[in-house]
C-alpha cells in the first residue's frame, strides 16, 4: 500500500452499532491508529452525520429521547435512505445539537485521528 494517508469511513460505525470497535474488526481504534502513525500514515476518518433508524444502539434511543432529530411535517421522524440502511438526522440548525454531536465525536478524536 502506497500513499500517506489511510482514510477510514466511520459513516457506518453509528449505523451498524460500532461494528468498526467490535473485536472482530478493530477492537483497539488506538491501536489501529498508532499502527498507521508507525507505519508513516496520517489517518483520516470520515464521519456522516447521521445513525441508523433501529431501537437499541445508545445514540439513535437517547437521540429520540432528547428530541434531536429532524422531523417530517407531520411530526414523525425524517427518515432518508443512506447506505446501508433507513437513517435519522440531527438538526444542526439547533446549537444544543451542535454540543451533544461534539461530545458523540469525542471518542474518535480521541483515537489520534489527525482529520475527520
Amino acid at each position: 500500500m502506497s500513499g500517506t494517508s489511510c482514510l477510514a469511513n466511520l459513516s457506518n460505525t453509528w449505523k451498524l452499532k460500532r461494528r468498526i470497535y467490535s473485536q472482530d474488526y478493530f477492537s483497539y481504534p488506538k491501536s489501529l491508529v498508532d499502527g498507521l502513525h508507525q507505519h508513516g500514515f496520517k489517518a483520516i476518518w470520515i464521519l456522516d452525520p447521521s445513525f441508523k433508524r433501529e431501537e437499541g444502539p445508545y445514540v439513535y434511543d437517547s437521540g429520540c429521547k432528547s428530541d434531536v432529530c429532524i422531523k417530517a411535517a407531520d411530526g414523525t421522524l425524517f427518515v432518508g435512505e443512506v447506505w446501508p440502511d433507513p437513517c435519522v438526522f440531527p438538526k444542526f440548525t439547533q446549537s444544543r445539537v451542535h454540543r451533544r454531536w461534539a461530545k458523540l465525536v469525542q471518542d474518535f478524536i480521541s483515537n489520534g485521528v489527525d482529520g475527520l
